[in-house]
């Protein structure tokens, strides 16, 4: 099973895209933590860099730059983000919507696709033990009722996903598995962000390790990541080796 993934997967996006040469200095951050923002981000691989730049309206954030022609951009009812779109080349190429109970839980995520007319739709349920259950369907944009897959998340103390497994038939898929430090995350302070289930980065804290296994317990894809920290806990740097052995780095600069 393979869901669109639209928001805010853009730490992922920053340590495997490049374009042109950036300057690559690293910027000291002494502001009020609560205060603090991700700017840019600046990922290197080789000769090649590819920078993405973050607007805010307050603590909101509204847009993600990813280059004169493509990005992202986010929409707020009250605190909560209800909306992400991806632009490429300036025409909208996948749209998702997210639906919250009353107690500001996220209860669904319907995505889009533009490019190919297909959508699915992701709905949660919170079991007592703590772990989240939830169920895919593709369809149309008029409905989504084919059951495509079942999966179940476990979460830690700060609501970050630390095991992740998905089904189809019954039958496991895969198991994804991360592991989190004490550092505050890029995107701590972002309004919204700490309502969102996102397996490839960190709500609260730094998503320093991930190992992805299939249904027969072979390792898929993984990586390890060497984190750099300013003065209030935030990362400045990162250098992310990849299980085949392959390295990349990314630089953080805040407002």
């Amino acid at each position: 099973m393979k869901r669109i993934v639209l928001l805010l997967s853009v730490v992922m996006l920053a340590f495997t895209s490049c374009s042109k040469n950036e300057d690559n200095s690293v910027q000291s951050v002494s502001v009020e933590p609560n205060n603090i923002l991700l700017k840019k981000s600046v990922s290197t691989n080789g000769s090649s860099s590819f920078t993405l730049e973050y607007v805010y309206s307050g603590n909101k954030l509204l847009r993600i730059n990813i280059n004169t022609d493509s990005y992202i951009t986010h929409t707020y009812i009250g605190d909560l983000i209800t909306r992400g779109a991806q632009y490429n080349n300036n025409v909208l190429s996948v749209e998702t919507i997210y639906e919250y109970d009353s107690n500001n839980k996220m209860i669904s995520a319907k995505s889009l696709s533009y490019d190919n007319l297909i959508a699915s739709k992701t709905v949660y349920n919170y079991n007592l033990d703590g772990t989240i259950h939830y169920e895919v369907y593709r369809g149309n944009f008029s409905s989504q009722n084919t059951l495509s897959g079942t999966g179940k998340m476990w979460l830690n103390s700060d609501s970050e996903i630390f095991k992740k497994e998905e089904y189809q038939n019954g039958v496991l898929t895969y198991r994804k598995e991360n592991t989190f430090d004490t550092g505050n995350s890029v995107f701590k302070n972002v309004t919204g962000f700490d309502k969102l289930f996102l397996s490839d980065s960190g709500k609260k804290r730094n998503l320093i390790s991930s190992q992805t296994h299939d249904s027969n317990n072979v390792l898929v894809t993984g990586y390890s990541d060497v984190v750099t920290y300013n003065q209030n806990n935030y990362p400045t740097s990162a250098i992310r080796t990849l299980s085949t052995g392959s390295t990349s780095t990314i630089q953080y600069f805040y407002e």
